[in-house]
């Protein structure tokens, strides 16, 4: 949920084409209500998280299409970011990795950097056993590598 709440911040809705798509639109703007009437319902934090799941496939979208046009309502998008910060620092109490709070002071980022630039050069030379066990020593310590054509996005998959 982290790498969302990443993803998140980084969108830009601003000037963008509207090309709404009802299901996207849908899903965040009943975000909010559902996270209050999961947490009415005897403090069902468990229901808010698993809703908060359940909209991080349109974030994903939205972070990915970023030459597309966007799929959900400018105010949608800003109204439903600051729910999903609210229910994320506010009510959860969560910290996000990479806070201050969590300890984490740009080390990993810039490690994360050298670790994709030395693996992008070696399937640039075709060198694919090193490239391969990059991403495996990777995988094993819940790294995750996304290939994107505007890079290489890492994240933590706990």
């Amino acid at each position: 949920m982290n790498e969302g709440l990443k993803r998140l911040e980084e969108i830009d809705p601003t000037g963008k084409a509207i090309a709404v798509n009802p299901d996207m639109e849908k899903n965040l703007s009943a975000f909010m209500a559902d996270a209050k009437s999961a947490m009415n319902d005897d403090f069902n934090t468990a229901r808010v998280i698993a809703r908060m799941f359940d909209a991080l496939p349109v974030v994903n979208t939205l972070f990915k299409d970023k030459k597309a046009a966007f799929a959900v309502e400018e105010k949608t998008f800003t109204e439903f970011r600051e729910a999903f910060r609210q229910v994320y620092f506010d009510w959860l109490g969560l910290v996000s990795i990479g806070d201050s709070a969590g300890g984490e002071d740009g080390v990993t980022d810039g490690l994360m950097q050298v670790i994709i630039e030395l693996r992008g050069q070696a399937r640039k030379d075709k060198n694919w056993p090193v490239a391969d066990y990059i991403r495996e020593q990777l995988t094993e310590n819940n790294i995750k590598l996304e290939d994107t054509s505007d890079g290489t996005d890492w994240y933590y998959d706990s």
